[in-house]
C-alpha cells in the first residue's frame, strides 16, 4: 500500500469512526508528533547543543 492510499485510509477511519474516545487519542498523537523536539529537550541538552552550534 502506498502512502497516498494509506493516508486516505487513515483519514476514512477517522471522518467514519463515532468513537470520541478515539478521535482525543488520534489527535493527542498528531499533537504530540508535530512537536518541536527541542521543546522536549532539557536545558542541559540546549546548553550543550547551542555550545556545538557556535
Amino acid at each position: 500500500m502506498d502512502i497516498h492510499t494509506t493516508k486516505f485510509e487513515l483519514l476514512k477511519a477517522i471522518i467514519e469512526n463515532e468513537n470520541s474516545e478515539f478521535i482525543q487519542k488520534v489527535a493527542h498523537f498528531v499533537k504530540r508528533e508535530k512537536a518541536d523536539f527541542w521543546n522536549e529537550l532539557g536545558s542541559a541538552e540546549q546548553k550543550e547543543i547551542k555550545k556545538g552550534i557556535r
